[in-house]
């Protein structure tokens, strides 16, 4: 029977091309011979045979049946109520009229609308060819014939909100977990489309060992994913290490699928089982140690960020006491010896205050501030009232000499209140018992996910599959091995062309290029995307990136689908801006020292450090090469050599095997290979280094200068978050004193190992400043200068704004710091210039400065028009300051109150002033 021509509908279904002819039996019924020659009789109402159809225009037009994306269409024929769509593969599908659409796919400049169209040109001339240069990635486009209209891939087209999901209960965590793992999970289980950002060290494969036993626990089916198999091959790595490898199968290309063919087992899975009714109290006891968890993991947290502060805070108070020592002269001791305990850094901070505040008055009023020792009767009563017998302290000092003894005193307090909130949490911990219920929630999860897989495997022998069988019987295949393991360019393959998986998890995404990544897309029904945008993205060739961009001129496409634009960690996030987003926040792997710059300098400061300084030697080295212009090209004999001759010598008690050296440059990994006497040192370059780590790193930067490549902060990140106990870092003097990332590292170390290099300038002590600025902002609202205050505070605003870019998220601010506090050597200044940068009262408005080692970047002033109006005092006053910092190579901007675009303003200066 012609199917073009006729249409045989059987009790709803197309039975066209399974009949030999169909005729009238009686009024009734219906006689109907199929191509074996056997006729059959049906009810009259259960056959509808149409003919004559009418051809459906679908140039330049997507089909849509039932929700599902077709292409590769060769004809589409209208019979009646129902559609017939014949495609090019010689496969075709039947649907009703209602179930069938279409959408143009042209814009107004006649350009294509068609995102996948626009994928698959794009698949036909990118990555890797066949001998006969037939491209593979186009062959694998070739297996996404039909999209699903419940995959992601869908939704990601159509630019269509994946929709909303169900809240998970009975949640496990057989593998472990902390705070933001648990939540990471929770939200990949409840919503359609989920990001897990994971920094280094945070746990990202123990997150997805979670979320498959979950999957597991519920009997679904989850594909794993990687741009290499070496991502995948370390989750079944921990799967075999828990007795759960059975469960997952290696598949992707041809070659591994082959493998796990003939390495198949029919041995029996024997896993431990509950008695009848202990599953019921065990599902209970879970749920219970889950709730109480909850706030326990807050507290677990919050600990973390103490010891932080502290760690942070003893740091700066030395640098502080090392300022007091150089300038002042002055005694600090006498601070620790007679300050109250009793007294609240409050209070403290109030009395500083009204001590600048006090010789501000004498400055105002032309009056020299008093500069002996003695203080007056009403004065020391104050001193009393206020300080109690530690008032005691001051009754010998200045005004100015008694604002540093109080700044030390406030240290001195906030270190004394943070001790003690730490030791009220790790009491709180400790009668909680926390590591012990951790414990017995992850060892209660995994008895219960090994029960559940006990129902299903054991007493059984394995079934054996053959090759074929992934392909024609994946159902069956999946019942055996729910858990499939591949690369994302090969997932569509690996069982039926695009079956549909209940769960794809993506690993290392931000190393997923966009044409693999749809791929997968096409195979999830829930997309789990894992990775971190500040590690190393795929990296285009110039070919391809010239190739897309030709492509592209043809189509009117969406941003988020731009391949040389996006990986697919970013482009689904562009893609679906409102789905759930959660940072891994706890570090387990890099000694505090270590981590602590990435931390800083690229995440902002959310990172939780849970790794302890136990004070060790030598955390962190930088070694300057001698002066001199030593790489040639892409190697730097001069920096192997110091490596040789220097570095390794120094980490000689650390075996070689717990030792790495990173290159941006593989020629200069090459040569360290050559040049290292033994082979046990792991030598490579950052982009084959991400997801390992070692004891100690070595890192060899090459360039004479900076550059865009050698300096890229997320190559940098990478590198520096391999090292767990030791990171030595090999540098030029021309890189190490500009204003690069890696310069940045270097004055991290210094800063670190207290070895702060004399200079015009000192460095910003933010964490004291922080609680300084937020009084004065407190103050600024009682006095009668609303405007100004006002205008100060929207800057404030403003510069805030700028600084949670990502590019700047090392940077951060301090409102109404002290000129005499920021300029250190008054040797070249003229005695008006030293005059004013010394007087207590000369502060900046705002001054940006560098998080990792406190060094100020950039000073902001606010001028009211009328205010600060060429010739006033105040301009006068303008112009000393101007040249003040210009002497102390400090850049200043000065945005007017009739002046515009603020913001734009500031973002330029800064990038000026970090590329300078």
């Amino acid at each position: 029977m012609n199917s073009r021509q006729n249409l045989v509908i059987i009790k709803g279904k197309d039975r066209t091309d399974q009949i030999l002819r169909i005729g009238e039996a009686t009024e009734q019924r219906m006689i109907v011979t199929f191509s074996n020659g056997k006729p059959y009789f049906y009810a009259r109402e259960n056959v509808a045979w149409l003919s004559n159809p009418g051809r459906i225009t679908i140039d330049h037009c997507q089909v849509l049946v039932e929700g599902d994306l077709l292409f590769d269409i060769e004809e589409v024929l209208r019979f009646e109520t129902w559609v017939k769509i014949f495609r090019r593969n010689g496969e075709s599908r039947c649907c009703l009229f209602s179930d069938f659409s279409v959408q143009r796919m042209s814009s107004s400049d006649g350009r294509s609308t068609d995102v996948l169209a626009y994928f698959r040109e794009l698949a036909e001339t990118t990555g890797l060819m066949t001998n006969d240069n037939k491209s593979m990635m186009a062959m694998k486009y070739r297996n996404l014939g039909v999209v699903s209209g419940r995959s992601i891939l869908s939704s990601f087209l159509q630019a269509r909100p994946p929709g909303s999901g169900t809240v998970p209960s009975d949640l496990i965590f057989p593998f472990g977990c902390n705070m933001s793992q648990k939540m990471a999970v929770q939200r990949a289980i409840e919503h359609p489309v989920s990001l897990i950002q994971g920094p280094p060290g945070t746990g990202k494969t123990q997150t997805i060992l979670n979320l498959i036993g979950n999957m597991l626990l519920r009997r679904k089916r989850v594909a794993v994913v990687s741009s290499n198999n070496s991502a995948t091959a370390n989750v079944l790595e921990k799967l075999q290490k828990y007795e759960l490898d059975f469960v997952a199968a290696s598949l992707g290309s041809a070659e591994n699928k082959q493998v796990f063919i003939e390495g198949q087992s029919s041995d029996v899975v024997q896993m431990p089982t509950f008695q009848a009714d202990q599953e019921a109290s065990v599902l209970q006891e879970i749920s219970l140690l889950n709730t109480s968890l909850d706030n326990a993991f807050a507290e677990k947290n919050g600990l973390a960020v103490i010891i932080q502060q502290i760690d942070a805070l003893k740091l700066e108070m030395a640098h502080f006491e090392k300022y007091c020592d150089e300038t002042n002269g002055g005694d600090l001791r006498v601070i620790d010896r007679a300050m109250n305990a009793e007294l609240s850094a409050r209070k403290l901070l109030h009395a500083w205050l009204a001590s600048e505040k006090e010789l501000k008055r004498y400055a105002k009023a032309g009056v020299a501030s008093p500069s002996n020792r003695r203080v007056g009767f009403l004065k020391k009563i104050g001193f009393l009232l206020r300080f109690g017998t530690a008032g005691s302290a001051f009754f010998e000092v200045s005004v100015r000499e008694r604002i540093p003894l109080l700044q030390k005193a406030y240290y001195l307090r906030k270190l004394a209140d943070m001790e003690q909130r730490r030791k009220t949490l790790e009491g709180s911990l400790a009668g909680f018992h926390f590591d012990e219920r951790l414990e017995r929630l992850t060892e209660l999860s995994m008895q219960l996910l090994k029960h559940r897989l006990a129902q299903h495997y054991n007493n059984r022998e394995r079934r054996i599959f053959a090759l074929e069988d992934l392909r024609n019987q994946p159902e069956k295949f999946l019942e055996e091995y729910p858990v499939i393991l591949s690369t994302t360019f090969s997932i569509i393959t690996s069982l039926k062309s695009g079956y549909l998986f209940d769960c794809v998890i993506v690993d290392e995404a931000s190393q997923v290029d966009l044409l693999s990544g749809v791929l997968a897309m096409g195979c999830a029904e829930k997309l789990v995307i894992v990775g971190d945008s500040m590690q190393l993205p795929n990296v285009l060739t110039a070919q391809d990136e010239k190739q897309a961009k030709e492509v592209a001129l043809q189509y009117d496409l969406p941003d988020y689908a731009r391949f040389e634009r996006h990986n697919l960690l970013s482009a689904v996030r562009t893609a679906f801006p409102d789905i759930p987003e959660t940072l891994l926040l706890e570090h387990y792997r890099c000694h505090p020292k270590i981590i602590q710059f990435c931390n800083q300098k690229f995440y902002g400061g959310e990172l939780l450090v849970m790794t302890r300084d136990q004070g060790e030697a030598d955390v962190l080295k930088a070694y300057m090469t001698v002066e001199g212009r030593h790489a040639r090209g892409t190697i730097n004999q001069r920096q192997v050599d110091e490596i040789t001759q220097n570095v390794l010598p120094e980490l000689a008690s650390i075996h070689p095997a717990d030792i790495g050296i990173v290159s941006p440059f593989r020629a200069q990994a090459d040569r360290m290979l050559l040049s290292v006497g033994s082979n046990e040192i792991g030598i490579d370059t950052v982009h084959k280094y991400q997801g390992r780590e070692k004891r100690a790193i070595i890192i060899t930067t090459v360039s004479n200068k900076s550059n865009e490549f050698v300096d890229n902060p997320n190559l940098l990140n990478v590198a520096v978050s391999r090292a767990k106990e030791k990171l030595r870092l090999v540098v030029s003097m021309e890189m190490a004193d500009g204003n690069s990332n890696v310069a940045d590292l270097v004055r991290y170390i210094r800063y670190n190992n207290c070895e702060v290099i004399p200079g015009r300038v000192r460095s910003v002590f933010d964490l004291l400043y922080q609680d300084y600025t937020a009084a004065r902002l407190a103050v600024l609202k009682k006095w009668k200068r609303v405007s100004i205050y006002d205008s100060e505070n929207l800057v404030y605003s403003e510069i805030d704004a700028v600084l949670q870019e990502k590019a700047y998220r090392g940077l951060g601010i301090v409102f109404q710091f002290p000129l005499s506090m920021l300029v250190r050597n008054r040797e070249n200044l003229t005695t008006e210039e030293s005059s004013y940068a010394a007087h207590p009262w000369t502060k900046t408005d705002f001054l940006v400065y560098r998080r990792v080692d406190k060094s100020p970047v950039l000073v902001i002033e606010v001028d009211g028009y009328a205010f600060h109006r060429e010739g006033t005092r105040q301009a006068e006053r303008d112009a000393l300051k101007d040249a003040v910092l210009e002497k102390c190579g400090l850049p200043i901007l000065r945005l007017s109150t009739i002046g515009s675009d603020e913001r734009n303003r500031i973002r330029k200066k800064l990038e000026d002033v970090v590329a300078s």
